[in-house]
């Protein structure tokens, strides 16, 4: 029989995964079609079986929201959470947002069935609605897994009692991390995990996304030139020296200094966030489709077909709509010898356009001009990458909505919180040890917990191989490092 943890893992959606059709037919596996799947039994199972298919979904309809409420962590954060769902659900289950500093929406709880759960959304320090926006003081992994504690404490059980363990962890990217950490902590206090996209911030992962000696830098260079545009020679030189200019900059005093540089780091991550997108540097604008590159000039690199090269890539450079000159269709760049121009028209050009549009809609430019710090409620949050507008019941519910100001850098005006975490974390290795979550005794102390991981094949931010390293060290009983 599978333990009450693995049929919590496994009851998430419809409650059974892989349902075939009813029947006496015998599977290839040797199991009658129709029947219950075998539990896995160890951490980190098979990512996907061959030939497996199920019908997609949509989320579930947005369900109620419980409560919500601050939690003063220390002298300097308070942390803003929400519980939705069913009130009398047997089964809590936590979400943990990626980033660093990403936060919270509605919607991530939209990943559970309403009548069946109760779930648990918090902003993680400096970050969503949480404050002060954007602090790095007591700000580092071993102080988030204390909060998850304190959080575990605040929330009563459905049948309104203490919460004895969460039963299950949902994360994502860097939330990945964070509940690893977490379960590998208080392994009594998980009975079950669910992955997306694994990272456990390690230094060849963090320098696969923003080093020059990276993959993602060789896969996008003309978006990587772009995001490394304002640094000198010598701080593009290394991972390191790159996150370490990013960080002056982003927590400096000024705001126009720390907008800029927040622009090109969303930028880059948004342009590497999809293989069917591409996004201007700076703007943030998706494409429908990928961007044909033409070197129009370099004639002894010229086809049979007149083309130099035909390159279906991530560019930097958002396709365009000729008539609206917003990025929409698939569109054709050329090098004409002197500049680059998309579908025939001067990418700059374009590139001020967007520029010009995206302000107008997030009121950066207002935030910037200003100085003002209320400027920055919902529409801060879609700046930084996050394109679903924070809910005004949420801010109204905290009364924090507006407060920005940062306690380590004096900060007025718009506060990047998710590009300055990210940055700030990513420098640090997410302030865990180097292979920390892959280590074998740590490993060991959540054995016991179901887990089930999903990787995208071609995830541009978390690469797969993290995913099959982590795997790897779960089989590998006697290596003592994986």
């Amino acid at each position: 029989d599978a333990t009450a943890g693995e049929k919590i893992v496994r009851s998430i959606g419809q409650g059974r995964v892989g349902r075939g059709a009813a029947g006496p037919t015998e599977s290839r596996r040797g199991r009658a079609r129709g029947s219950p799947r075998r539990p896995r039994l160890h951490l980190f199972g098979p990512l996907m079986e061959m030939g497996y298919k199920e019908k997609a979904r949509t989320l579930y309809e947005s369900p109620p929201q419980l409560e919500s409420g601050n939690i003063k962590v220390d002298d300097v954060h308070t942390i803003h959470y929400r519980v939705y769902g069913n009130a009398k659900a047997e089964k809590t289950a936590l979400f943990l947002h990626g980033g660093p500093g990403a936060g919270c929406f509605p919607n991530h709880a939209r990943f559970f069935d309403p009548k069946r759960w109760r779930v648990v959304l918090f902003d993680q320090r400096g970050c969503g609605s949480s404050t002060p926006k954007g602090c790095e003081g007591n700000n580092d992994t071993p102080h988030l897994l204390s909060d998850i504690e304190q959080l575990r404490n605040v929330i009563n059980s459905g049948n309104n009692g203490p919460l004895e363990a969460w039963d299950l962890l949902l994360g994502g990217s860097w939330g990945v991390a964070l509940a690893l950490a977490y379960a590998q902590k208080h392994p009594d206090k998980v009975r079950g995990i669910v992955l997306r996209g694994v990272c456990t911030m390690r230094a060849k992962e963090i320098c696969w996304l923003f080093g020059p000696e990276g993959g993602a830098a060789s896969l996008n260079p003309r978006g990587y030139k772009a995001f490394v545009s304002d640094l000198s020679v010598e701080q593009r030189s290394k991972c390191h020296t790159v996150l370490d200019a990013f960080r002056q900059r982003l927590f400096s005093s000024d705001a126009q200094v720390r907008s800029n540089a927040a622009s090109r780091w969303s930028a880059w991550e948004g342009s590497m966030s999809s293989l069917a997108y591409s996004f201007s540097p700076g703007t943030m604008q998706p494409s429908s489709s990928p961007t044909r590159v033409i070197n129009k000039g370099d004639t002894s690199l010229q086809s049979s077909q007149g083309l130099a090269f035909d390159v279906l890539s991530n560019s930097s450079v958002g396709s365009t709509n000729r008539s609206q000159a917003t990025p929409g269709a698939a569109s054709v760049v050329e090098w004409d010898g002197h500049r680059w121009l998309v579908d025939g028209r001067d990418e700059v050009e374009l590139q001020l356009e967007a520029k010009e549009r995206f302000q107008a809609r997030f009121g950066v430019r207002a935030a910037a001009a200003t100085g003002n710090a209320s400027a920055t409620d919902k529409t801060s949050a879609t700046a930084t990458g996050n394109t679903t507008a924070r809910d005004k019941t949420t801010a109204s519910a905290t009364g924090n909505a507006t407060s920005n100001v940062s306690t380590s850098s004096a900060m007025s005006g718009w506060v990047p919180a998710q590009a300055m975490l990210t940055c700030f974390y990513s420098l640090h290795g997410g302030f865990l040890a180097e292979g920390q979550l892959m280590q074998k005794e740590n490993i060991d102390k959540i054995r016991h917990i179901p887990c089930i991981a999903v990787q995208g094949g071609a995830d541009l931010i978390c690469p797969p191989g993290t995913a099959l390293d982590l795997r790897t060290c779960t089989l590998q009983h006697t290596a003592t490092h994986c």
